[in-house]
């Protein structure tokens, strides 16, 4: 009887990857479909240009992280950047609305440029905290100082390769193109994490779940 559970538990998981596979690569829709997932799942805002914070403590060894709602990784603060707006202050208003904090610029680390169709372009900004207290928001369910070598498991990777960058500290502005991501990496991500894609779903539909 355990057996044959297991046996549908199986037959069901790999139904529903070849499910999603076929939903994706059919009727030549992978990349308006793998674009929304980027945008949404990954928090990256390809859409639009970006303006991303690495907001600092007073002493710069600890950093503000936010964790998603629709996906509990932890992510930058930041997002896209309005017309009219200038990438700082796109900044300011993101990591306001995000955090409840008040930051300073100090630096301009990195523009990121296009990588085909997946992305925008993308504004790094290195911060301090001004004013304010850390506070959530309908779109995060926590928001933290972390310090740099204890940073959370589930840290999104590429905006890791964005905090190595910071902490370079190259005597001028970074240009480069963007990296990490790839239709293949999203469809890797979607396998390998099929409950936070499910609970991405979730939250489009309007159910929530805390943890």
């Amino acid at each position: 009887m355990i057996a044959l559970t297991c046996t549908r538990i199986t037959f069901c998981v790999l139904y529903g990857q070849a499910s999603l596979f076929f939903f994706i690569f059919c009727r030549n829709k992978i990349s308006p479909i793998l674009q929304f997932l980027v945008y949404s799942v990954y928090n990256f805002p390809m859409m639009r240009n970006a303006s991303i914070a690495i907001i600092f403590n007073s002493t710069r060894d600890k950093i503000v992280l936010v964790k998603r709602r629709d996906v509990p990784i932890w992510v930058l603060p930041g997002g896209g950047i309005d017309p009219g707006e200038t990438p700082e202050e796109a900044l300011l208003r993101e990591v306001k609305e995000e955090t409840g904090l008040d930051a300073i610029i100090t630096r301009k680390v990195a523009i990121y440029t296009p990588n085909g169709r997946l992305s925008r372009e993308t504004h790094l900004f290195a911060c301090e905290v001004k004013s304010g207290e850390l506070s959530l928001t309908n779109e995060t369910q926590a928001v933290d100082f972390f310090s740099l070598t204890e940073l959370p498991k589930l840290f999104f990777p590429i905006h890791g390769l964005w905090l190595n960058d910071c902490l370079d500290e190259h005597p001028h502005t970074i240009i480069k193109p963007i990296e990490g991501i790839s239709y293949w990496n999203i469809i890797k991500w979607i396998l390998f994490h099929p409950i936070y894609a499910a609970r991405f779903f979730l939250t489009k539909l309007g159910i929530y779940i805390n943890s």
